[in-house]
Order: structure tokens, then sequence, then C-alpha cells
């Protein structure tokens, strides 16, 4: 049975104990918990990331607090995963409400896009594309 990238909360209740979810959240527990599933959230996310978003837009989100960043002309909400991200929260936060598609194929493999896939939250709109509309 697939489970990656979907709500796995019925197959682990039927193997694993509330207990061992709680023990997750203890303080000194060498196991991390990188977040809940907000079935109402991954449905809305994935119904906008075709949605088309101009330069303006992305410059609201342009904070380490609402983190949006380009990669590869997608557009993703970075601003809980760059607090967790391996080379630290500023590599990803510096390029708040920018396209970092350049320093990102630096770092990282394309395919890497896909740890991220569900931060997805439009297609970014190029400046040739407003002139068009």
């Amino acid at each position: 049975e697939k489970l990656a990238g979907s709500d796995a909360s019925a197959a682990f209740d039927t193997v694993h104990s509330e207990q061992l979810l709680q023990r997750f959240h203890q303080p000194g527990s060498k196991s991390v918990v990188m977040g809940r599933f907000d079935a109402a959230t991954a449905t809305k996310r994935s119904k906008s990331s075709t949605r088309s978003i101009p330069p303006s837009e992305l410059q609201e989100h342009a904070t380490p607090e609402d983190c949006w960043v380009v990669f590869h002309g997608g557009v993703y909400d970075m601003t809980e995963f760059s607090k967790t991200h391996k080379g630290g929260a500023y590599l990803i936060q510096k390029y708040a409400g920018k396209d970092a598609t350049e320093t990102y194929n630096a770092l990282h493999k394309r395919e890497k896009l896909d740890l991220v896939a569900s931060y997805r939250v439009g297609v970014f709109q190029v400046a040739e594309d407003l002139k068009k509309s």
C-alpha cells in the first residue's frame, strides 16, 4: 500500500499505539516528528499548485516568517520547511520572495524538489507572461 504523500494515520494506528506517538513528543526523544498532516491544507495546496503567481504576489511573501521561494518555475511556501533544512534556515530564508533556482542547482539535484512538492503553491508568472496579459 502506497502511503507516501498521503495521510497515513489509519495505517499507523492499526499497527502502533497512541503511547508510541506520545513518546516522540517527549523531551530528549531521539525521534523527530516533522508535523501533523492537515488534510484541508494539503487539499488547498494541491488545488493551488498550478495557480499563476505574479512577481507582486511573490514579493508579499518575502520574510523569514512568510517565505515563498521560486525553484524551477514553481513557487514554494518554504516557511516551515526552512526551519528544518539541514543546511540551515538562513540558506532558504535569504531567498524569500525571490527566484533561487541558480543557487538550488549549485547545491542540489533537481529530483530533491520532490521533498518539498507538498509546499508548492503555484507557478511563477515571469515578466514576459505579464506583458501578454
